[in-house]
């Protein structure tokens, strides 16, 4: 459900992004910038616990004070940088059927709860849909940042807060946070994140299987009932996939 931003937070600035679009990354660039706080550079792999952010959330309700940061061209992107960012990285995990298993962070579930919460983070990634007036594309940030940059400025100015920050600043935030993505985007379904995302996709389309995707994941009838859209989720993927250079 979206937050209605304007009854709760009124005037103060937010980001809404898709997991893994680098939305953390860009609350924590505001905090800065409003503040007058030089940015923190150092070796990281997300920015999840970096000392100056704005409030940031996936789903808001349309309002000027929201900026989203999106593109539907590297989905498949945000995927890959949520799934080793946030899952492999900061959550813990166990072994179910021999494999390891993600533990969901924010309930006591079983393994069958907290595999459907991994799949439905796939699914919301891949159907997320920016409705704000203020947006950054996460594809023109890494290539073109100077026009990013001109969209917060204005975006500061409409909402009346002060922008500490020179373009030159700007460029090195993204610089350190083009340092953190993975550059090579494996799309290979023998992998498990690739496959995760392949069943949200194909759900998402109303593709489902009679059999228990979480009790049978990774074995052969699964196998075998993925395998028979490979190459539809494979040209999907492909297409919703960015080369950085």
């Amino acid at each position: 459900m979206a937050v209605n931003a304007d009854n709760k937070f009124d005037h103060i600035i937010q980001v809404e992004f898709p997991h893994g679009a680098g939305g953390v990354f860009l609350s924590s660039v505001l905090g800065c910038c409003t503040q007058g706080i030089e940015w923190e550079k150092k070796q990281r792999i997300n920015f999840h616990n970096f000392p100056t952010q704005v409030l940031s959330n996936h789903l808001f309700e349309r309002s000027s004070n929201i900026i989203g940061i999106d593109s539907p061209l590297a989905r498949y992107n945000f995927w890959v940088n949520y799934f080793r960012k946030r899952i492999l990285w900061e959550l813990p995990y166990y072994r179910y059927q021999g494999k390891k298993w993600i533990k969901c962070p924010y309930e006591n579930l079983d393994y069958r709860g907290d595999g459907f919460w991994l799949l439905n983070q796939a699914r919301f990634i891949d159907h997320y849909t920016c409705q704000q007036y203020w947006k950054i594309d996460w594809i023109e940030m890494l290539e073109y940042p100077e026009k990013a940059w001109e969209t917060i400025d204005e975006f500061l100015q409409n909402n009346q807060q002060n922008n500490f920050w020179t373009l030159s600043q700007w460029v090195e935030a993204v610089d350190d946070y083009r340092g953190t993505l993975s550059k090579k985007i494996a799309i290979n379904p023998r992998h498990v994140h690739w496959q995760i995302w392949a069943i949200g996709v194909l759900q998402n389309q109303g593709i489902t299987s009679e059999i228990d995707i979480i009790k049978n994941f990774q074995n052969h009838e699964y196998q075998q009932w993925l395998n028979l859209y490979i190459e539809k989720t494979l040209e999907y993927t492909e297409k919703r996939t960015y080369r950085i250079g």
